[in-house]
């Protein structure tokens, strides 16, 4: 008969929409351990909502507002200090979870200056760990004190914030992100779509010479300087995502600041709608 594994008080939540097909394995990672599991769904069409209640989790609905808002608002939610933030697609490995069980042991993480730890992130692309490129190690700072800091405003690669100190965990949270075919680039487009706003409304204008050393830098760091090359074509693969993602991003960003520009037409354009206009109607 297996021990049953002491709760810790932990409260995970998540922001989930039409995830049925992933966010059990997440929940799954957490369930044996977390006090409690926040859900928050954006009005999911498919069973993400039955699977995260199989699982325990408390699902709260809210319309779509951003990252940053749902974030914010899943993490109002939480009834404890302590709080994990995890993607429907991230599982917290067993090295993590028994790590964390004994950070939590009666006495120990709810004392002290520490106000938050990073986690390494490990991605894979379906089957295949992404080991260089600056995938791995990816330190993101996930566990915190909600009395300490929280979630700041982003538009996209939402980061939390805390004051005091802040540790690292030698457990992992793997990264399910690319499991089907072609997720990767639909996932880098509509990424690339939405730090293309953000940049607009920065006014971080895109000029000429963005366009070609920046993609061309960012290929050359993560393979050449972060390891990619060690893993061959897939590690070339993996950091031309990152280059394509850039140079995406920089030329939605410059269609948007150039509106005016592309919306006032030229000559040639002019001379073709006449053109057209006079053509005999069949």
């Amino acid at each position: 008969m297996k021990t049953p594994v002491p709760t810790i008080p932990v409260s995970v939540y998540l922001i989930v929409f039409n995830c049925a097909h992933e966010v059990g394995n997440a929940l799954a990672s957490v369930r044996p351990w977390a006090d409690e599991i926040i859900c928050v769904d954006s009005f999911s069409t498919d069973d993400t909502v039955a699977v995260c209640e199989s699982y325990g989790a408390t699902v709260y609905k809210r319309a779509w507002e951003g990252y940053s808002p749902q974030l914010r608002y899943a993490e109002s939610l939480c009834a404890n200090d302590w709080a994990l933030r995890l993607d429907a697609d991230e599982t917290v490995s067993p090295e993590l979870a028994t790590e964390l069980l004994a950070l939590f042991a009666p006495g120990l993480a709810t004392t002290g200056d520490t106000s938050g730890y990073k986690i390494k992130r490990r991605n894979f692309l379906q089957k295949r760990w992404i080991s260089g490129g600056g995938y791995y190690p990816s330190w993101h700072l996930r566990l915190f004190r909600r009395s300490r800091g929280g979630h700041i405003e982003r538009k996209i690669h939402e980061k939390v914030k805390v004051t005091g100190g802040v540790g690292k965990l030698a457990g992992c949270i793997d990264h399910w992100c690319w499991q089907a075919d072609f997720e990767m680039w639909e996932n880098f487009l509509n990424y690339a779509r939405i730090e293309a706003e953000y940049m607009t409304e920065q006014n971080q204008r895109v000029h000429f010479w963005n366009l070609v050393y920046l993609p061309v830098g960012n290929f050359l760091r993560r393979f050449l300087f972060r390891g990619a090359w060690r893993q061959g074509t897939f590690g070339a693969v993996t950091s031309l995502r990152h280059a394509c993602e850039q140079l995406a991003r920089l030329l939605m960003a410059w269609e948007m600041q150039n509106r005016e520009f592309l919306n006032t037409p030229d000559e040639t354009y002019l001379s073709a709608r006449r053109e057209r206009s006079t053509e005999p109607k069949p």
